[in-house]
């Protein structure tokens, strides 16, 4: 990125003179309130700007969440697969398209007296995601599943599983420019999972 330091530009922070280097996982903040980050991986990058007033806007007014409940919460653990494993899921573009999203482990957890194995997602790097439906889509939830943001840690160790901090994926905010990816194969669990966030509310539905 290219820019004086009249222009007031920063990258993680730190105001741009010149000419700086944007890292994928950068945070960058622009005159009038934008700001944004940075992402991609393997020669593909993007930047996403982003302006909060527009939020205002929209009439967004907040998300409707289950209510928090401890029974949810489970000891895992990061199982490896094997060297440079790639998934091919689904992503929300129109009309819809797959793409190879590098996998490098798997989720291992027992949930209520049953183990399942769920992929991690690494689309952008150094962010582990785990996207997962389960039997509340399309009534309670959103058809298209919700995510789990989990740390970055090495294979065999241990994972704190919190469903109450499953989150709607950032398509429902802008459909154009969040083609998220969709649960990968294998990644359903046959339960209610009636904890963590459930939809957006606009002021019309307060109405």
């Amino acid at each position: 990125m290219t820019a004086n330091a009249a222009d007031g530009v920063r990258v993680n922070g730190e105001t741009v003179d010149g000419t700086a280097e944007v890292p994928s996982g950068a945070k960058l903040d622009f005159p009038g309130g934008l700001n944004g980050f940075a992402g991609g991986a393997d020669g593909f990058y993007g930047v996403i700007v982003m302006n909060r007033t527009r939020v205002e806007h929209s009439g967004l007014s907040g998300i409707d969440r289950f209510p928090h409940h401890p029974t949810w919460v489970f000891e895992g653990h990061y199982r490896a697969a094997e060297t440079g494993r790639r998934i091919e899921v689904e992503r929300l573009t129109a009309p819809r398209s797959t793409e190879a999203i590098l996998a490098p482990v798997d989720l291992v957890v027992t949930t209520h007296g049953t183990e399942y194995v769920l992929a991690v997602l690494e689309e952008s790097p150094g962010q582990r995601l785990v996207i997962f439906t389960d039997e509340t889509n399309g009534d309670s939830t959103p058809q298209i599943g919700r995510w789990l943001v989990l740390p970055l840690l090495e294979p065999g160790s241990a994972v704190t599983v919190d469903f109450n901090k499953a989150t709607l994926s950032h398509h429902h905010l802008n459909q154009e420019v969040f083609v998220c990816p969709l649960s990968p194969p294998g990644n359903h669990l046959p339960m209610r999972i009636e904890v963590g966030e459930r939809a957006l509310i606009h002021a019309a539905d307060q109405g």
